[in-house]
């Protein structure tokens, strides 16, 4: 018996109950939150911060907020790429108003693109190489079950979710909180001032 414990998998575990449909939204939507959280850290403490998420804003969208964070050198391009087919899988999901699911050609084909994927179905390939019984795998709220049906396009989306949740924590927690607009620049509001008399 094999027990691989993998916190940041909890995700992909509790997405396994919902329908295709639901699972994609919803884990687009986890996403999307962690991307505030990471923005928001990068920002300067200010009341109006929240609102720059809402309505029709410029970061109220999730391709905004995906560009923004790359653009500023948050998040690597790997994980940037991986987002942004996360979106396009949401959209197919949210704009298909007939039957649709993760067996769809088209979009197991993109989810089988996701870079961050990768490192976890190698490890999944070398332990089958081994002839381990992975049938007896167990599961719990913190252990995803490594068999052969995870290749699935759903199941790998449940863990795409997943690990681009503990990436983009990961990149939240490195981020340096900007008491100023200056602070971002390494500069402060005297070296501006002179910086502009200097100019003219």
């Amino acid at each position: 018996m094999v027990d691989i414990d993998f916190n940041l998998l909890r995700t992909a575990t509790e997405l396994k109950g919902e329908s295709d449909r639901a699972a994609a939204i919803v884990g687009t939507s986890v996403l999307e939150t962690h991307l505030e959280q990471l923005l928001t850290k990068a920002m300067i403490d200010h009341k109006k911060v929240p609102d720059i998420f809402k309505g029709y804003a410029p970061l109220s969208t999730l391709s905004a907020k995906i560009n923004i964070s790359y653009f500023l050198g948050l998040i690597p391009t790997d994980l940037y790429e991986d987002l942004d087919y996360i979106r396009k899988i949401r959209n197919d999901f949210a704009h298909e108003h007939g039957p649709i699911s993760f067996k769809d050609q088209s979009l197991a084909d993109k989810v089988k693109k996701l870079k961050c994927i990768q490192p976890w179905l190698n490890i999944q390939r070398q332990i089958n190489e081994e002839h381990l019984n992975l049938n007896k795998v167990e599961e719990s709220e913190n252990t995803y079950k490594l068999a052969d049906n995870n290749e699935e396009p759903r199941n790998l989306w449940n863990l795409a979710v997943a690990v681009l949740t503990f990436e983009l924590d990961g990149s939240t927690q490195l981020c340096q909180k900007h008491e100023s607009p200056c602070d971002a620049f390494g500069l402060d509001s005297l070296t501006i001032v002179r910086s502009s008399e200097q100019a003219q």
